[in-house]
Formats: C-alpha cells, structure tokens, sequence
C-alpha cells in the first residue's frame, strides 16, 4: 500500500509540473504585449512620416501643374491671372480663366483648413526676388530646405516670371 501512494504522489507531482509548464505565466503574456504594443507604435510613427512626404511630394507635382497652365495662360494673354487661394476652393473667376490649358485647379491633398494653394503677384516677400513677381505656394508638412521666399518654414514656392 505504501508503495501504491509514493506512486500516486510521484505522478501527481509529474502531472502538476506538466500542467504548469503548458500555460503562460501573467508576465510572460504583459511582456509580450507590451512588445507588441512598442513595435505598432513605431511602425504608425515611419507609415504617418511617409504618408507626409507623399502628400508633399504631391503638393510639389501639384504647383508644377499649375506653374504650367499659369504659363501657358500667359504665353495667350500676356499677364497672370487674377490673384487666387484654394482656400476654401478656387474662385470660379481663376478656374474660367486657367479652363482652357487646366481642367480642375489642384487642392491640397489633406484640406485640413490652413494648408492651401496660392497664385499671387508677390509685393511683400522677405526675399526681395519674389518681390514683383507672378509666385505660386503650397505649404508643406515636412520642410526640407525649399525656397520660401524668405517666410521659412513651412512655405515652399515657385516663382514665376515679373508680371
């Protein structure tokens, strides 16, 4: 009898350390939560940077469309349009003029309410070389170094020929 309980004691220690060994302990599982959780922040963090510089590199794309219509408007008129923003949109005066050489004025890709387009006869720039000059602006999100006519970050222009 005596050997029949050291048996059933010996097995149900054998069985209890199998069953502690099949499951993960409370630490184990917050460890790798908490990996988990690190590793989507930083992945959210690069695809939003890049996500940036999608939409500033098609802000740029966008003014040299503009820049083109712009001129070729000029090459038929002999003068710039009308001063405009795309904020809200266009005004329905400087689409009908760029009609004929741009279907559709571009807008910022993300219309949050203070990034927007902007065709002027530039008067009061920092730089005196956008001064008495047809320009074109966007603002970006990540400023690079672009020519901004002296207003720094984060405007990036193009400036087009003396009016």
């Amino acid at each position: 009898m005596r050997n029949i309980i050291i048996n059933a004691r010996s097995y149900e220690k054998n069985y209890m350390k199998q069953v502690k060994s099949k499951g993960f302990t409370l630490i184990e599982l917050l460890v790798v939560i908490s990996i988990i959780g690190f590793l989507a922040t930083a992945s959210m963090v690069v695809f939003n940077n890049v996500r940036m510089k999608a939409r500033d590199t098609k802000r740029k794309s966008d003014l040299k469309q503009l820049s083109t219509a712009i001129q070729l408007y000029y090459d038929a008129n002999s003068s710039y349009p009308d001063n405009a923003t795309s904020y809200p949109d266009w005004p329905a005066g400087f689409k009908t003029e760029l009609l004929p050489f741009l279907n559709k004025p571009p807008v910022d890709p993300k219309d949050d309410g203070w990034r927007y387009y902007g065709a002027y006869r530039m008067t009061w720039a920092p730089d005196s070389n956008c001064n008495d000059r047809y320009v074109l602006w966007a603002y970006l999100e990540n400023y690079g170094g672009e020519y901004s006519c002296g207003f720094g970050n984060p405007h990036f222009f193009v400036v087009l020929d003396k009016y």
